[in-house]
């Protein structure tokens, strides 16, 4: 899904490239086996996602599908930018990765907060992927016990309890494996069911009388959340949409993997990934919108809006069940070399702790162990992707707006002299850039601390 195989190339580069010296990657940076086609289908694997379930939500919030359109059309350019601006980054120095990339730019510091941020940004993703195993298991389950009312007064149909119960057989079993390539091979699946979901959507748009297919399903759900909203819910679309092309982290080590590797290449490869991007994102946000707007709530989840006795939406969520059951162990290798990366530095500091650093397997037991245990507690309370999703949507923006703008600001807006236009304009748009994901973030932070202490409904 949104990480998938080449996330996992960049958790690998990175674990790798750690020890060596960063000035021998110019020798180690050698000429990739990607195609530009193939390079294409890597950037729409990276970006297609859970974000997809949520688009007819933002886009609720946006205020309406043209509005949710305009807002996203309005980021794409700045999102298109800073793919290029990192491949850029990624030639001159020649490094394999995001982290490389900002660290060989902006220094170690600047290193050390891209690692946390996609630490978080891994964790939360794990979170998400933890909350729809739930809710697509629930609508299986609750299609059962639609032929059998009796059903769902039983114990073990409780989400809480097929949560966990899932999780301990089918995900922690990966997380203690310390190769998981063979899970590269599934990530297909990730594109193959934002594809189907976004031909179902729209058709079910057609051919589905929603009054009466409301009135006959009698489907109670308490995720329907999107209800109501005000002038200032627009703010609310961005951090989503964000979430949803949020391609970046793997970007780098995509641009690095090319046979073709320029600019001139990478553009058409970006070009083409978005393209196709907004055409599944557009295609599942307008129709999700049209079909259920004015006849019942949004939840942030489209498809927890279908009725669960829906069998073309049940292949929907038995393909996203299996897609984030193996999505999983990929962003947790990633988030927990991000973490053990930080650890191997905090222990670096502290003297009479630098024999701990020889414990590695224990180490990364631990660390997959708290990662595991942390992601599921999560998951198990809280009740919708939107809670997850809004404000690790907004970190989102860091990867996708902050570094690219900083890592521009290095390398053209300080130039001398200042009066050359290229440098102005260099300037002018690498601060544009910061301050766009800053406010984003600092937004969508805000934002899910007024919504979850009630300030603002």
């Amino acid at each position: 899904m949104d990480e998938e195989k080449m996330n996992l190339v960049t958790c690998k580069v990175q674990k790798e490239g750690s020890s060596s010296d960063s000035h021998s990657s110019a020798d180690v940076l050698k000429r990739g086996k990607s195609s530009v086609v193939e390079a294409v289908f890597i950037v729409v694997n990276a970006a297609l996602g859970a974000g997809l379930l949520a688009f007819p939500y933002a886009f609720y919030y946006a205020g309406g599908w043209v509005q949710g359109l305009a807002i996203q059309l309005s980021l794409l350019p700045f999102i298109v930018l800073s793919l290029l601006v990192l491949a850029y980054a990624a030639e001159l120095y020649q490094k394999p990765s995001y982290e490389e990339v900002v660290e060989a730019v902006c220094g170690k510091l600047m290193n050390s907060v891209v690692e946390l941020c996609v630490a978080v940004y891994c964790f939360g993703t794990c979170v998400t992927f933890l909350i729809i195993i739930g809710d697509q298991i629930t609508d299986i389950t609750a299609a059962f016990s639609y032929h059998n009312h009796t059903l769902s007064s039983e114990w073990w149909v409780d989400r809480r309890f097929t949560i966990t119960i899932f999780s301990f057989l089918f995900i922690l079993p990966w997380l203690w494996m310390r190769r998981i390539g063979v899970l590269s091979y599934t990530s297909f699946l990730g594109v193959a069911a934002c594809a189907y979901i976004s031909i179902v959507v729209p058709v079910k748009y057609f051919v589905t009388d929603v009054p009466e297919y409301l009135q006959h399903c009698s489907w109670s759900n308490s995720d329907l959340s999107g209800c109501s909203r005000s002038g200032l819910d627009v703010v609310e679309a961005i951090p989503f949409i964000c979430f949803g092309y949020q391609c970046h982290i793997s970007s780098v080590p995509i641009y690095t993997d090319m046979k073709r590797r320029n600019l001139k290449a990478y553009s058409v490869v970006v070009a083409f990934g978005i393209l196709i991007c907004v055409s599944v994102y557009s295609l599942t946000g307008t129709f999700g919108f049209l079909t259920f707007h004015g006849h019942t709530c949004f939840s942030s989840d489209i498809l927890r809006n279908y009725c669960p006795t829906d069998i073309a939406v049940d292949i929907a969520r038995g393909m996203l069940i299996l897609c984030v059951m193996t999505s999983y162990p990929i962003l947790h290798f990633c988030g927990r070399t991000a973490v053990d990366s930080i650890v191997m530095k905090l222990l670096n500091c502290c003297r009479c702790c630098k024999g701990m650093k020889t414990w590695v397997g224990t180490r990364l037991r631990v660390e997959a162990l708290l990662w595991f245990l942390g992601s599921l507690l999560l998951a198990l309370f809280v009740p919708q992707i939107a809670y997850v999703i809004r404000p690790i949507g907004g970190l989102a923006a860091t990867f996708i707006f902050v570094f690219p703008g900083i890592i521009l600001l290095k390398l053209f807006g300080l130039r001398r002299p200042f009066f050359k236009w290229k440098t102005l304009l260099a300037l002018g748009t690498s601060v544009l850039l910061i301050v766009i994901g800053t406010f984003i973030l600092g937004n969508s932070v805000t934002y899910s601390i007024l919504k979850d202490f009630n300030i603002i409904k």
